[in-house]
């Protein structure tokens, strides 16, 4: 169960990133904080 909960919320985080590029809405991008983009 705890496998499934993991994968739908790296489902949600790529499309909650995907949505944000695409609205040009970037508040992690440059070198302030990269690791973000990896989420």
């Amino acid at each position: 169960m705890e496998l499934i909960k993991v994968l739908h919320e790296e489902a949600w985080n790529r499309e909650k990133r995907e949505f944000l590029m695409r609205a040009e809405i970037k508040p992690y991008c440059g070198s302030r904080n990269p690791a973000q983009l990896n989420i």
